[in-house]
C-alpha cells in the first residue's frame, strides 16, 4: 500500500460533480463550505465536510443517492467499529474513506434551521491514494445510476 498526503476535498470533487449535475436542487449547490463558516466543521486534513443543500428533502433522487452513498460505502462501520474492519478492508467500495452524514440543528429566531453534511473521512495518517480514487470512482458511478437508488421510507427520511 502507497501512503501519500492527499487533499481529501480534491478527491471528492468528482462525487460532489455528480450530485450537483444529475441530483440538483434550484438553486442550492453541493459544496464544502469555507471553513470557519457557522456550522463548519473543525479544519482537518482527514476530513471534509460537503454542505448539503437546504431543500435536499425536496428531491426524492438527491436523499435516494445520498442514502445509497451511505449504506454502499458502510457507513455503518463507524457505529459498530472494529468488529467489521476485516469485512470492509476487501471491498473496494468501502475502504479507505469512510461517510456518514451530519444534521445540525439551532434556532434561528423564530425557526429551525438545519445544515447538512457528508463527511468523507479517514483515519490513518497516511492513505492509499490510489485506492481512494478507485473507492470515489466505484462509488460515482453506482450512484450516478438511479436504479442502483436504494428506497426510502419515513425512517429512511427521517435522517435528513
Amino acid at each position: 500500500m502507497k501512503t501519500e498526503t492527499i487533499m481529501i476535498d480534491e478527491l471528492v470533487s468528482p462525487l460532489i460533480e455528480l450530485f450537483n449535475r444529475q441530483y440538483p436542487i434550484p438553486g442550492e449547490e453541493y459544496e464544502i463550505p469555507p471553513f470557519g463558516q457557522f456550522g463548519v466543521l473543525e479544519e482537518s486534513p482527514n476530513e471534509v465536510a460537503v454542505e448539503l443543500p437546504d431543500a435536499i428533502v425536496s428531491n426524492q433522487l438527491a436523499t435516494r443517492a445520498i442514502a445509497t452513498l451511505l449504506q454502499k460505502s458502510a457507513s455503518h462501520s463507524l457505529r459498530t467499529g472494529s468488529e467489521v474492519i476485516e469485512i470492509i478492508e476487501t471491498d473496494p467500495y468501502r475502504t479507505p474513506l469512510r461517510c456518514a452524514l451530519l444534521k445540525r440543528s439551532f434556532w434561528l429566531d423564530d425557526h429551525w434551521q438545519w445544515n447538512r453534511y457528508l463527511i468523507i473521512d479517514y483515519l490513518c495518517y497516511g492513505i492509499d491514494a490510489q485506492a481512494a480514487e478507485q473507492q470515489i470512482k466505484l462509488l460515482t458511478n453506482y450512484v450516478r445510476q438511479p436504479s442502483n437508488l436504494v428506497e426510502l421510507g419515513p425512517d429512511g427520511l427521517a435522517m435528513f
